[in-house]
């Protein structure tokens, strides 16, 4: 649902700023 698009989106934004090294898929 809705909670989960904006769940995957700051999932997304949290993994580029723990792993910024991981090339954004």
């Amino acid at each position: 649902g809705l909670m989960s698009s904006i769940g995957k989106a700051l999932g997304g934004l949290i993994v580029d700023v723990l792993k910024p090294k991981t090339p954004a898929s």
